[in-house]
């Protein structure tokens, strides 16, 4: 079955996290899945509601995992199977692949859940990772970290990983532009019907658009970023 890649809606208030994360993850996975290689087992390690799955149709076999119980409503996760946070119930070297986006910053141990993934993975297998720098709470009360480039590399080379890439998936005024965004939905919603749908089309659309416009024509030093995404390799 072919699986549909998700609709992000440029009216969304959060628009601009949501594209610029997807696009560089999608990045990460063409670079790393070789369309001519197939019988790989990959593991979306915190999968929600598998956003990326489709990035693995006929490439890779998928399977997606979570916890039961998180700041996430439990509809709005596909997981195959659920887990107790702590050990990933599979043997050692079980995987070619991990994927985990968005949820080390809801990890209380963080080093023991990229512990956990080193050890499923198989020597020389690769595992993509998304986390954010700067962004608002969220998923309460299960949100506890956020994470610089120099920190998330600085955790998993001391895990064992070997890093290759790391990009960040702003630049400065994007991010300000969203976190803007951001603000307006969460305190200017009007308390009737639609309203949600009002402010993100008058207020959070054009803030976003700006945003995205003025990053094109100024110079920046990606200093200030949402998200982060990483590539590193289980060293055999």
């Amino acid at each position: 079955m072919q699986i549909k890649k998700p609709y992000l809606s440029p009216f969304s208030p959060i628009f601009i996290v949501e594209y610029n994360l997807h696009r560089q993850i999608s990045k990460a996975v063409e670079k790393v899945i070789k369309s001519d290689r197939t019988g790989e087992r990959w593991l979306d390690y915190g999968c929600g509601n598998r956003p990326y799955e489709y990035l693995f149709s006929g490439k890779a076999e998928y399977i997606g995992i979570d916890v039961e119980v998180s700041g996430r409503d439990k509809t709005l996760k596909l997981a195959d199977y659920y887990y107790d946070g702590q050990k990933i119930p599979e043997k050692d070297c079980s995987f070619d692949g991990i994927l985990t986006t968005q949820v080390l910053e809801h990890v209380v141990d963080p080093e023991t859940y990229l512990m956990e993934a080193f050890r499923v993975l198989k020597p020389g297998g690769h595992l993509i990772l998304s986390a954010p720098f700067v962004y608002q709470e969220h998923e309460q009360p299960y949100d506890f970290y956020r994470f610089s480039s120099f920190q998330i590399i600085k955790m998993l080379t001391k895990v064992g990983f070997e890093v290759s890439e790391c990009k960040k998936t702003t630049g400065g005024l994007e991010a300000i532009a969203q976190l803007l965004s951001v603000w307006c939905i969460s305190n200017l919603r009007p308390p009737i019907r639609g309203g949600t749908r009002l402010v993100s089309l008058l207020l959070c659309f054009p803030i976003q658009i700006l945003g995205i416009f003025l990053q094109k024509i100024f110079t920046d030093s990606r200093e200030l970023f949402l998200d982060v995404v990483v590539i590193a390799k289980k060293i055999a």
